[in-house]
């Protein structure tokens, strides 16, 4: 626990940077959804909080996938798709391979999932209480 407060203090303006961003951006979606869409009762305050829930899940998935190298084989066909223009095409890089090892040292190791993980642990609690108060209200 110890070791992970400290890489969340390395960085710790983009990490709040990051987590105001995706909670305004959740915020705002939750607004937007439930004053502009839908009846303004319990099951509209339901289907806006699970929009605003899904934006930091997919935020944190994005980062996640990012970090493990799953767009590398997309980062690589792009630049070389750019170089195929170039008057003087110069190769970067030999192949793939060498494309990955270079991003994968180059990579953060730092902890920018927890402002993601955060604000999807709020979002996810204010969507179950919001679906509890729904239950209670409405039983089937």
């Amino acid at each position: 626990m110890r070791n992970l407060w400290y890489k969340f203090k390395e960085d710790m303006v983009a990490n709040i940077v990051a987590f105001v961003i995706v909670m305004v951006l959740s915020i705002v979606s939750f607004c937007l959804l439930f004053f502009l869409k839908g009846p303004r009762n319990l099951l509209g305050a339901c289907d806006a909080c699970l929009l605003a829930t899904a934006i930091p899940f997919a935020a944190l998935s994005f980062y996640l996938l990012n970090r493990f190298g799953m767009f590398d084989t997309v980062g690589y066909g792009f630049s070389y798709f750019v170089g195929m223009f170039r008057f003087h095409p110069q190769k970067k890089y030999k192949d793939l391979i060498e494309y990955r090892e270079i991003k994968y040292t180059s990579r953060h190791k730092t902890a920018y999932y927890l402002p993601f993980s955060l604000a999807l642990i709020i979002t996810a609690l204010a969507l179950v209480v919001v679906y509890i108060l729904y239950r209670v209200q409405f039983p089937h």
